[in-house]
């Protein structure tokens, strides 16, 4: 999905390098910032080196609010330029229209590991997990990768809608998970 939010198809090989420093500046920190003041950011780390990071929006809120939206659209445009903005908005508004609103829940914006498969994934996600079932609330979240699907399944996530953002652009899949 970066590499889509970035270029649309066919990035060329030697941008990738420049494009994961541009995405961290102009998408995933102003994410992580965001994350950082609703209190619901999550760091797997070991020895001092971070292996993942996972941001979720609490019940009742967004996950940007004025401020923080306009921040991170300054940023975007001033990283990733126009038309990565043009993509990023045409994926938020596809999110958005799908946003389940059944019950309230928490909503896991962001999550992402490296390396994977190396048992990172979980922690970051059972804090708010547990808190979800202690408390009855569901869960909800938007992949872009069929890969983390099964992963996702394993901690009670069923799939409720696919869709592309553009013609061009990745599945996404919404899934939700009721509190166990």
């Amino acid at each position: 999905m970066v590499t889509w939010m970035l270029h649309g198809t066919g990035p060329q090989s030697h941008q990738h390098d420049h494009a994961n420093g541009q995405s961290v500046a102009g998408f995933f920190l102003p994410s992580l910032d965001t994350g950082r003041g609703r209190g619901h950011s999550y760091v797997a780390e070991s020895d001092g080196i971070l292996h993942g990071v996972a941001v979720w929006a609490p019940p009742g809120t967004t996950v940007f609010d004025e401020r923080t939206g306009v921040l991170l659209g300054a940023a975007m445009l001033e990283h990733l330029g126009p038309p990565a903005v043009e993509r990023i908005t045409a994926l938020g508004n596809l999110c958005r229209a799908h946003h389940p609103d059944r019950m309230p829940h928490f909503y896991l914006f962001l999550i992402g590991v490296e390396p994977r498969g190396q048992g990172w994934g979980a922690p970051l996600m059972a804090p708010v997990l547990q808190r979800c079932d202690l408390d009855g609330l569901g869960a909800y979240l938007e992949s872009s990768n069929a890969r983390n699907h099964e992963f996702y399944r394993r901690h009670g996530f069923d799939v409720i809608w696919q869709a592309r953002p553009a013609d061009d652009g990745p599945i996404m899949t919404g899934m939700w998970r009721d509190p166990r």
